[in-house]
């Protein structure tokens, strides 16, 4: 039986990252956790439930972690020691997987702990698991922090919900509770799943399981219950105003989305210099011109440099004007900028070709080990001897975080676009500021060089830019370099994507939408009141009384 259970724990991990890293196995994702929920309801011994659970999530985001050794070699170490490069990254890909994980074993825990052995642990077992998602983000913060880091749970890598961004009907769930209330309903299927399972080894038959499920419905009539089927209805009813009555939006932007395939300036294998990159970008830019009849916006991938030294070198005017002498184009270009005191910091421009004006957004949610160095980090390569590599990274790759208390828009012709850097998809919170700012289309500006355009990674995100679309009920468009420029429609919808990755554009037509949705207005209600659930089970007892 001991072995059993490790075997278990194995096939839950497995089947969640395979869910989560292969799109065509996201089904998996509603089975996943069956094996590791019966462990945990026939395991006495707390510390070996831990152990399993931590287990289970060991594997599943170590395997959903595998891109990381795309990084492979970091040129900044500064080594020429092939095997002491590997090793870092090693260190790094063990250590934020082995931590990260230890959530799914307290989950464990607390979940033996509070288990009634009833229906009613279905709820439970969907409310612990979105609960230590979260925690978990706050255990990534923990693990990189340094004085530059955001401060929050905005690192939802590996969030269970974002595998239905393979399904159209039930991702519109996340514009009502955004992506923990999507991981939700991936749990509480699981979970009504194993009692199933249960309830064939206990009886034999499907209609032991039946009988629990009457027996549980006539105690639904009690004030408790029927003040949580109020408000959830509520909530259904709030959904259908703000998701299913439309609005037809008031007009489109012609929005060009450039995408190149640039190594880092400092990688070996790169054979482009600043100025071969900046013939790109014009051509590209010409192309443009040519070609399209009109076009509103122009989207450059992360950290170009191009338009901020045309602004430094005042060549800005003459340059745009010499391609759009009459239109209004808004361009959107990011820049690594040093300030008088030599701080640097990612800046998103917002330039008008016409005025001549522009408005600068500071990123604000910086990569640990690739913009800002967490302290555990530095202590790890003066370890290894790598105290060069910390000092070149400190000099040439270090960013300061954004003092802006609200991100900064693009406008064109009273038209509000709100555009990211790459590491700030995973932060629902930042996407939502954007809307609250009245922004009509959100986005990314990305490069995924590190990582030279991992599949694995980008499939990832491209699920998550289907989360950010529907939870915000904007149209999505994203830039990159070394990865896919695409438009993604407030319906989770992939509406254009370039085929390959390579130097060039893609323009459409993209739609405006003001109106807001439920989850705009209230958050992660889900969180907050799974919170409120989990503290009085805590307090008053198991949470069956809830429903006694």
């Amino acid at each position: 039986m001991k072995w059993m259970n490790i075997l278990l724990s194995i096939i839950s991990g497995v089947f969640l990252a395979l869910a989560y890293d292969y799109n065509f196995l996201w089904g998996l994702s509603f089975v996943a956790l069956v094996p590791l929920l019966y462990v945990i309801y026939n395991t006495s011994d707390i510390k070996r439930i831990y152990f399993l659970g931590h287990l289970t999530g060991f594997i599943f985001l170590g395997l959903s972690f595998l891109w990381l050794f795309s990084a492979y070699p970091l040129v900044w170490l500064q080594t020429e020691n092939n095997i002491l490069n590997f090793v870092n990254i090693f260190i790094v890909w063990f250590l934020t997987s082995l931590i990260l994980s230890s959530a799914v074993g307290l989950f464990g825990v607390v979940l033996n702990k509070l288990k009634t052995n009833k229906i009613y642990d279905v709820f439970l077992i969907s409310i612990l698991w979105i609960l230590f998602e979260y925690l978990r983000g706050w255990f990534l913060f923990v693990l990189s922090y340094s004085s530059e880091l955001l401060s929050g749970s905005h690192y939802t890598f590996g969030l269970l919900g974002y595998n239905l961004a393979n399904s159209h009907y039930l991702l519109q769930l996340a514009g009502i509770g955004g992506v923990y209330l999507l991981s939700f309903i991936v749990v509480l299927i699981n979970a009504v799943l194993f009692f199933i399972f249960l309830s064939f080894i206990k009886e034999g038959n499907f209609l032991f399981f039946c009988k629990k499920i009457k027996n549980s419905l006539i105690k639904l009539t009690n004030l408790k219950t029927l003040i949580l089927v109020f408000i959830i209805f509520v909530f259904f009813l709030l959904s259908l105003n703000f998701n299913v009555v439309k609005t037809e939006p008031l007009k489109t932007l012609n929005i060009a989305i450039l995408q190149t395939k640039f190594l880092n300036w400092n990688d070996k294998n790169n054979q482009l210099s600043k100025f071969d990159k900046k013939e790109v970008y014009k051509k590209i830019l010409l192309d443009i011109k040519n070609n399209e009849p009109k076009v509103d916006v122009i989207l450059f991938p992360e950290s170009t440099d191009f338009t901020f030294d045309l602004i430094e070198t005042k060549q800005n005017k003459s340059f745009y004007q010499n391609l759009w002498p009459q239109d209004e184009v808004l361009i959107i270009d990011s820049a690594f900028v040093r300030d008088w005191y030599g701080d640097a910091k990612s800046m998103m421009y917002y330039y008008n070709t016409q005025s001549q004006n522009y408005d600068i957004y500071e990123k604000q949610l910086l990569v640990p080990t690739g913009e800002t160095m967490p302290y555990l980090a530095k202590i790890l390569l003066k370890n290894l001897g790598l105290s060069k590599g910390n000092n070149y990274f400190e000099q040439y790759k270090s960013y300061i975080k954004s003092d802006q208390k609200i991100p900064v828009l693009g406008e064109l012709q009273g038209s509000k676009i709100g555009i990211l850097f790459c590491s700030e998809i995973f932060s629902p919170s930042l996407f939502q500021d954007l809307v609250f700012q009245k922004a009509e289309i959100v986005g990314l500006s990305a490069s995924y060089t590190t990582f030279r355009g991992s599949p694995l990674l980008l499939s990832q995100v491209e699920k998550i830019a289907k989360v950010r679309a529907v939870e915000n009920n904007r149209y999505f468009v994203q830039s990159s370099n070394f990865g896919h420029s695409l438009v993604v429609d407030n319906q989770g919808k992939i509406l254009a994507k370039t085929k390959e990755i390579g130097n060039g554009y893609l323009l459409y037509q993209v739609k405006l939408i003001n109106k807001n949705n439920l989850y705009t207005y209230l958050g992660n209600w889900i969180l907050w009141l799974s919170f409120i659930f989990s503290f009085f089970s805590f307090m008053g007892g198991t949470h069956d009384e809830w429903f006694a």
